[in-house]
């Protein structure tokens, strides 16, 4: 029998730490993580963390047989600077990386018998939260680490607060919001 779990990519960086943090802080206790990096030693033992490159296709086939995952944040990505001296390798993370999480998110759904969830910072910038009406604007990388500190906050905090709480439904229903920060 698979084990049930939320997906996080990208864990181990600052928003992924949060929403680690913001999960658990809710009780859930079955959160799957996967990053290049280890997860900081607060989290050993409380999660499951699978330190693996999102492009490994053998890697996400063994997530699909070893797990039913509902929900999947994904938040791996190369940004801003690094992206632009690795546009190739950016490629690769950026739309290749989501494209191999989108097929992980439907082989789930057809095991499932039900929809998979998959939220992005992405979605933030194309249609804003469907809660918290957070939208970024298309220039919010001004600075290394791909955002602005203010817009960094504000996207931990929506990710903590709304995408913990939102449903199928809610983005079935999801229209693009007008709003900026």
């Amino acid at each position: 029998m698979r084990k049930k779990g939320i997906l996080i990519t990208g864990a181990a960086g600052e928003i992924g730490d949060s929403l680690i943090r913001g999960l658990m802080d809710d009780g859930e206790s079955s959160i799957v993580t996967l990053d290049l990096k280890p997860l900081a030693q607060e989290y050993k033992g409380k999660t499951t963390h699978i330190q693996g490159d999102l492009m490994d296709h053998a890697l996400l086939s063994r997530l699909v047989s070893e797990y039913e995952i509902g929900t999947i944040f994904h938040l791996a990505a190369l940004l801003s600077t690094r992206a632009e001296f690795t546009p190739e390798m950016a490629h690769q993370v950026n739309v290749e990386g989501t494209l191999g999480l989108l097929k992980l998110a439907s082989e789930q759904s057809e095991w499932r018998g039900e929809p998979v969830l998959l939220c992005s910072p992405v979605q933030l910038q194309l249609m804003g939260c469907p809660i918290c009406k957070l939208r970024l604007s298309s220039h919010a990388c001004a600075n290394g680490n791909g955002t602005t500190q203010p817009q960094c906050m504000a996207v931990i905090n929506c990710i903590v607060r709304c995408w913990a709480s939102i449903s199928v439904s809610t983005i079935a229903n999801w229209q693009p919001s007008a709003q900026s920060p």
